[in-house]
């Protein structure tokens, strides 16, 4: 889990017989960089094969976030295209990516409903309440 800004979103892997193959699953990269630096490129199911530049204007890039992740060691073989250097990452759980919306306050954006997990006490408000004490 860390502290991260949400500072871009991409085009992720293709897993198919080609990057055109139009049976192919398409995938985003949600790319957060943490105050040290760290990047961390983020796989996400591509949400009904929307553009980039339209989810650029749904997600907001640049807000805070808070992001619980698991490294994506999912093996790569000849049938994945676009893959990029270094490693990847999944979110825990569709829970796992907690955002200050400059808007809506502290949003889960992948996961609209109840959380099914217990809010912070001020997690409604303040997104540093969903990070562990010390």
């Amino acid at each position: 889990m860390t502290e991260a800004v949400l500072r871009d979103i991409e085009d992720g892997a293709v897993f198919g017989t080609s990057v055109d193959d139009p049976d192919a699953t398409h995938t985003l990269h949600l790319i957060f960089a943490a105050a040290d630096g760290t990047e961390y490129f983020v796989e996400i199911p591509r949400p009904n094969f929307a553009s980039v530049e339209s989810l650029r204007t749904i997600l907001p890039v640049g807000s805070k976030s808070v992001v619980y992740l698991q490294p994506n060691n999912d093996p790569r073989d000849a049938n994945y295209f676009q893959l990029h250097d270094g490693p990847a990452w999944f979110f825990t759980t569709p829970q796992g990516w907690i955002q200050q919306d400059p808007e809506r306050g502290v949003t889960t954006p992948l996961e609209q409903a109840d959380l099914g997990i217990p809010v912070p006490a001020g997690g409604t408000e303040d997104l540093s309440a969903w990070l562990p004490e010390g």
